[in-house]
């Protein structure tokens, strides 16, 4: 299936821009994990503010300029991932892929480059909590600083492979959970003061019916 977003031109096909289906994965559904109504099998931490208009997840600082975090109540081990949004610059915030508990895996970077005397990278990067960055994308042309972008994932064991609006950053093996939730991110003040992420589409597919086994709610 090809997901349709009526109001961006993204690229939304995952399968066809990452060629990622060997013989071994068995076709399966899109989930849309995000409905575009309400915020129902999501759970926040932190205070930034998360809300649902016309159809779009907009996240923005809480209280303060404090940052947060958006979870998935569900958890996921081997799937495609492809989460479609657009940003209101400078912004941080990014998509976590695997987090169980207080163990964080990696993240994909939503973001601006760092301060100067830092290597310039840029969305579509991807950090492991406390050991920086893990792949870094050194083009800051993939991404559309004034409308839609797409991030695609293929996450397989311990292995992350990134695309941007089609294009490929690259694939890279990091350290943390082998499963968990999926969560979005946002950063706070002070240099973020006026940041909005607006979020059309997070849709899921597991590679394979052991994935699916692990796709079970989390009770509180």
């Amino acid at each position: 299936a090809e997901p349709v977003c009526t109001d961006c031109p993204g690229t939304h096909n995952i399968i066809k821009q990452m060629g990622t289906r060997s013989q071994k994965e068995q076709p399966a559904e899109w989930v849309a994990l995000f409905n575009g109504r309400n915020l129902d099998n999501w759970k926040s931490s932190g205070t930034a503010s998360w809300t649902v208009r016309s159809g779009q997840l907009i996240a923005t600082p809480g209280p303060k300029g404090k940052g947060g975090d958006l979870w998935t109540k569900a958890v996921y081990e081997d799937y495609l991932l492809a989460v479609t949004f657009r940003a209101t610059w400078p912004i941080h915030a990014g998509i976590w892929l695997h987090t169980t508990g207080p163990d964080r895996g990696p993240r994909v970077e939503i973001f601006d480059p760092p301060e100067a005397g830092k290597p310039a990278a840029f969305t579509g990067s991807v950090v492991v909590p406390g050991k920086g960055l893990a792949l870094a994308n050194f083009r800051e042309d993939l991404a559309d600083r004034e409308g839609w972008n797409t991030i695609s994932v293929k996450v397989r064991g311990d292995r992350i492979g990134v695309w941007l609006n089609g294009e490929e950053v690259g694939a890279v093996r990091t350290s943390g959970p082998a499963k968990g939730k999926i969560g979005l991110h946002l950063e706070g003040y002070p240099a973020y003061k006026t940041a909005e992420l607006c979020v059309r589409e997070v849709l899921l597919q597991q590679l394979d019916e052991s994935a699916a086994k692990v796709s079970t709610l989390l009770r509180d």
